[in-house]
């Protein structure tokens, strides 16, 4: 009885010496979270070995329309030779009054809507831009973003007020460009006018959307075959306009 005691407890002690053997074997398991802000959050993990997500770019952070850029070098290195169209929207502007049709037409720039035309403008001709023709709504505020614009140009500039571009659609708009272009000899014009159809006309030109602060410009450019000929002027401008997405937005000009 005494031998068989001794030889159940040899037996148990060498039992529980394999099972210590085996669990130093074992791999000892590991929480693994599967949410990857938390592994990245929670101690130095190596970001290489993580699911990676897919930067994409805003549209703001576009060099298109970028104002940290070299202005005067980015406007010469996208416009070339070719045709350049300004679109400017009035500068910021004093408040409706109603009935606002009686009233809308004679709103004038406020202080700021100033400041904001004579910096675009200045920036512009900063860029090495100077319009051959203006094209410009009659209502006051924009005739005024016009005036206190065209003070950083060096010369003058022929404007014609347009009554069509007062609060045009983008059928009206394009027609406006179409008419008042034929025959110009002129590399660049530039357009004062209102949202939302400054917003639609840019789009159909050159299939960007732009966010249009007051006083902000976009300035486009077209290149056509012919067009580097400066003999053939005349026929690009009627050109420049028949199909849409056949402009590029070189820069958006804003005021700050």
């Amino acid at each position: 009885m005494g031998l068989s005691v001794k030889a159940v407890a040899f037996c148990l002690a060498a039992f529980l010496c394999a099972v210590s053997a085996i669990s130093v074997t074992l791999p000892v398991p590991v929480a693994v979270s599967e949410d990857r802000d938390f592994l990245l959050n929670n101690g130095d993990q190596d970001d290489s070995i993580l699911p990676q997500k897919e930067s994409v770019a805003p549209v703001e952070d576009s060099a298109l329309i970028s104002n940290d850029t070299d202005e005067h070098s980015t406007s010469l290195q996208n416009t070339g030779n070719g045709l350049t169209l300004i679109i400017m929207r009035h500068a910021k502007t004093e408040p409706r009054m109603y009935p606002r049709k009686k009233y809308d037409f004679g709103r004038r720039l406020v202080r700021r809507g100033m400041e904001e035309s004579s910096r675009v403008g200045s920036k512009l001709a900063g860029m090495g831009l100077h319009p051959d023709l203006a094209l410009v709504s009659p209502s006051e505020r924009t005739k005024e973003t016009w005036d206190f614009a065209s003070k950083s140009f060096d010369s003058h500039i022929p404007v014609r007020y347009v009554d069509a571009l007062y609060h045009s659609d983008l059928g009206v708009f394009l027609d406006v460009l179409r008419s008042e272009t034929s025959g110009r000899y002129a590399s660049t014009i530039i357009v004062v006018g209102h949202k939302p159809s400054v917003n639609d006309v840019i789009f159909w030109l050159t299939n960007q959307e732009v966010v249009f602060k007051t006083g902000a410009a976009a300035v486009l450019s077209f290149k056509s075959a012919r067009n580097n000929d400066v003999n053939n002027m005349e026929d690009s401008w009627s050109s420049a306009f028949k199909s849409a997405h056949s402009w590029n937005l070189v820069k958006l000009v804003e005021s700050t």
